[in-house]
């Protein structure tokens, strides 16, 4: 992936080597309405190829007090290679 040096866009990024995964776009796109609402994202992939992606959602008032940051997390398996 390219992204332009701006931390508006892109705060960290870590790869201690080159990974490559595969995963279902349907699985993926289940992720699309809550990633539109989301303030902050933070995708993790580990070494077997389970990618997490965290959303940091907008707070929300409860009896007029702001609620604790809401999160939604979503967790893929990648295709196995045969799948792929």
């Amino acid at each position: 992936m390219d992204y332009p040096n701006d931390r508006e866009v892109l705060q960290l990024f870590e790869c201690q080597e080159p990974m490559r995964f595969s995963y279902r776009f349907s699985h993926i796109a289940q992720t699309a309405r809550a990633l539109q609402a989301s303030i902050k994202t933070s995708l993790r992939m580990n070494e077997e190829g389970v990618l997490s992606i965290q959303l940091m959602m907008p707070a929300v008032k409860v009896r007029g007090k702001d609620s604790e940051t809401p999160f939604i997390e979503f967790k893929c398996l990648a295709l196995d290679e045969e799948d792929g």
